[in-house]
């Protein structure tokens, strides 16, 4: 990880709890900070449509064109193929009790899984254990369609970890609440790759469904003190291609400021402030009040038009949306 020297500090505001404020000159593009997650899991509608992940830090066990070919079900050739989330086979394992039920990018990756939960969920403990945790997994997918924002494995990789090791519930007491290239000097070459992405994008989507751009969640002790603003100063990243927060500053960020990023997805941003509001409030239990939301206070308290019932759910019964074969 980056050894970003540190220029924020943790500040309590009497309405918005903690947060995050800048103490240095904050430049756009900086990295503010990065940090590994207290736990992690890969989405379970993303391990079922066959995404190879290490199960203890996400790294992708395929490469970009293997899973781009496998979710578009053709074979694809991308360009600057050598720079798109290469992954190193020679180095994969499989956990020593599930087998292929849990792998890894590594040793390293298996034998850190194990000292801090894995050894609690190996399937090889008993059969008992095995279908219990299946079955809840059935039942967890049968009620949460993607696109996915948690997964119930979170909660089991946090019972386990306290199991084998009780100090793991103090850090979750201070827990409250690339495959791009530049190529801006041959417009036409950066044309053509911004097509051939679109294209991608929409094959994937039509046999795979609208889940792509995420492979699990994490809880992060650090980002989690950071406020949700409409219009943010910074935003999160993976640079890493695994598990490894990057928080990344979109604008300069001066002295005395509170550092924001947005909780909502690029869809949502551009609605009217009261569909915006509508979601944070039935999500996240507040209301915001940041800059943007108040120029546009006397706007009409309407819903944006895009806001229809189709846009807002899955379909479970859409065979083709989630053909995972």
């Amino acid at each position: 990880m980056a050894n970003n020297s540190v220029k924020f500090s943790i500040n309590h505001d009497a309405i918005k709890g903690r947060c995050l404020i800048a103490t240095e000159t904050i430049h756009t593009g900086e990295i503010i900070f990065e940090e590994l997650p207290l736990v992690c899991s890969q989405f379970l509608w993303n391990a079922e449509c066959k995404y190879d992940a290490c199960q203890f830090c996400l790294t992708p066990l395929e490469t970009a064109e293997e899973n781009v070919s496998r979710l578009t079900k053709e074979q694809i050739k991308l360009p600057y193929f050598e720079q798109c989330c290469q992954t190193n086979k020679s180095k994969h394992v499989d956990c020593l009790g599930c087998g292929q039920k849990e792998r890894y990018c590594s040793i390293e990756c298996r034998q850190h899984a194990f000292e801090i939960y894995h050894q609690t969920l190996c399937y090889s403990r008993s059969e008992e254990l095995a279908n219990n945790l299946n079955k809840l997994c059935d039942l967890w997918k049968s009620i949460h369609y993607p696109p996915e924002t948690a997964s119930i494995m979170l909660l089991v990789k946090i019972l386990a970890r306290i199991k084998q090791d009780s100090t793991f519930i103090q850090k979750l007491q201070q827990f409250s609440k690339n495959c791009e290239r530049l190529v801006a000097n041959n417009p036409d070459e950066c044309e053509q790759i911004n097509q051939l992405v679109e294209t991608l994008f929409e094959k994937m989507e039509k046999i795979s469904g609208c889940f792509l751009n995420t492979e699990g969640s994490g809880l992060y002790e650090l980002q989690s003190c950071i406020n949700h603003s409409c219009q943010p100063n910074s935003e999160v990243c993976f640079l890493h291609n695994n598990f490894i927060l990057s928080l990344k500053a979109l604008e300069t960020i001066n002295p005395g400021e509170e550092i924001t990023i947005c909780y909502l997805d690029e869809c949502w941003r551009d609605r009217s402030r009261h569909s915006r509001n509508k979601y944070i409030r039935e999500n996240y239990l507040f209301t915001c009040q940041c800059p943007k939301c108040q120029q546009q206070m006397n706007d009409p308290d309407v819903t944006s038009d895009e806001d229809d019932d189709s846009d807002l759910q899955s379909n479970p019964d859409d065979d083709e949306a989630m053909n995972c074969d």
